[in-house]
């Protein structure tokens, strides 16, 4: 597993998608659960190469500035996050409830997440970087 981590550390830094560091990278894909301010600052930083973690005080959607940054990090909240940064469409259901279950299946729909993805299921750091990589080329 530590191998794969490694591989997909060195090809999604050579391949310059997001603006982290090595060692912000390294760091996070050595969490064996991810928060939310991890979350945030991945995907935060697709399309911010100069993206610090200083600017995620300063989003000021109500959805995103109420979650808790060092909570552990679902997959329903990852698709929240990537709905409301724009990164992602969001379904009818997510819309009219602003429940993560609904964002999570708004993913599934467009081939972000796996069909047998569970909304509540915990993320490491490497599934986060997985996940926010198939976010930036579903864009």
């Amino acid at each position: 597993m530590r191998f794969i981590a490694v591989i997909l550390l060195i090809v999604l830094t050579a391949a310059g998608i997001y603006s982290l560091s090595n060692e912000d990278m390294r760091v996070i894909l050595d969490k064996k659960t991810a928060s939310i301010g991890d979350a945030l600052y991945v995907i935060y930083s697709i399309d911010n190469p100069d993206a610090v973690m200083a600017d995620l005080y300063g989003i000021t959607n109500k959805r995103i500035s109420a979650m808790d940054k060092g909570a552990v990090l679902d997959a329903g909240t990852l698709a929240v996050i990537a709905i409301e940064l724009g990164k992602a469409r969001g379904g009818f259901y997510y819309f009219l409830t602003g429940l993560s279950r609904y964002a999570a299946q708004s993913l599934i729909y467009d081939g972000i997440y796996p069909e047998s993805f569970a909304w509540n299921r915990s993320l490491s750091g490497s599934e986060l970087i997985e996940l926010a990589q198939v976010i930036k080329v579903h864009i």
